[in-house]
């Protein structure tokens, strides 16, 4: 005996709802099937209903089918539609929970920590090649109404200097950037949390700038690793609460006030930074701006590099692995870092 299965890789009719069984012997109504109608009996209510517009039911139809196995009269109600064309027929008897995706799972909910050189090598000016709607968009972005009297009257000078002059410093640049990133995040990644790290002799921690900065100086603390990462890491969960959607404003105006100062803590500030972005979702991020070699705290560089400051940067690259974190350096053509 053989059986051709040809009929299985073949696309079988759907129907939605339940198969029709006969009731007398289980078999299945089909293509072959046959459905009479009869006329149902008019059905008479009684006089004394006060509403005589329905004293009699409409006129209905019955469907009988007469099972073509055991001749049993099964009452079935099949619309014409329903009726079966195929032999094989897939019949769909509990559509599959739909599931609703949460919009704000679509979402980045990661951190993003811009650590920020603010050493004063980040003051030296350079020739930009801008043109003058960017230059002024640039001079207008260091003018806040919430500044004080004394903070936007420097910023209204060095707004007049950088449109004459088409000049700015390394930090300026590097504010303009990132002022730019904060204003698109705010649109397209508005549930991302971002927050600011900045460095010079100490490290400054704004986190995303709804608390006031803590800063970690001191050469004890500067040169002590697990320190760092523990005091970055109980930061992280006061200074990173907000997503960019609710803190844009307060992001952009601690950019906006960033002024150069002091030497170069790059260690330290990237421990910072890591352990902080470690306490946020996988996938996230840091970005370092410098334009100088570290010479502050753990990790310092020089001309010749110790043994232990490679051993630092290794332990520190395997740590941000271990977390999830991704980081970026961004710096400057022409310097030693």
């Amino acid at each position: 005996m053989s059986i051709n299965l040809k009929v299985l890789k073949e696309d079988a009719e759907l129907a939605s709802g339940d198969p029709v069984f006969c009731q007398g012997c289980k078999a299945a109504f089909n293509m072959y099937s046959k459905v009479t109608e009869e006329d149902a009996k008019m059905e008479v209510i009684p006089e004394e209903q006060e509403d005589a517009e329905i004293a009699e039911e409409p006129k209905q139809t019955n469907q009988v089918w007469v099972c073509e196995f055991c001749q049993f009269n099964n009452k079935v109600s099949i619309e014409k539609e329903e009726m079966p064309s195929k032999e094989a027929i897939n019949f769909i008897i509990e559509g599959g929970e739909e599931i609703k995706e949460d919009e704000d799972s679509k979402e980045d909910h990661s951190s993003l920590i811009f650590c920020i050189d603010i050493s004063g090598s980040m003051n030296s000016k350079c020739k930009v090649d801008w043109n003058v709607g960017k230059i002024q968009n640039f001079a207008q972005q260091s003018i806040k109404p919430t500044q004080k009297p004394a903070t936007m009257n420097r910023a209204r000078a060095r707004q007049t200097q950088v449109v004459q002059q088409n000049v700015l410093s390394r930090l300026e640049c590097v504010k303009s950037a990132i002022s730019s990133q904060i204003e698109n995040m705010k649109t397209n990644a508005k549930l991302k949390k971002v927050g600011l790290v900045t460095f010079e002799s100490a490290v400054n921690i704004i986190g995303d700038g709804t608390q006031k900065p803590k800063v970690v100086s001191g050469s004890e603390m500067l040169n002590n690793y697990e320190a760092l990462l523990e005091n970055a890491q109980d930061l992280a969960r006061s200074h990173m609460n907000s997503n960019i959607g609710d803190t844009y404003e307060d992001l952009q105006n601690r950019v906006c006030t960033l002024r150069t100062a002091g030497s170069t803590a790059l260690g330290p500030a990237v421990v910072s930074s890591i352990a902080m972005a470690g306490e946020g979702s996988k996938g996230s991020t840091v970005v370092i701006c410098t334009d100088g070699v570290a010479n502050v705290g753990l990790g310092q560089c020089g001309k010749n590099t110790s043994e232990a400051t490679e051993k630092f940067y290794e332990e520190l690259a395997d740590f941000a692995n271990e977390r999830g974190v991704t980081v970026n350096i961004i710096s400057i053509k022409g310097q030693d870092c």
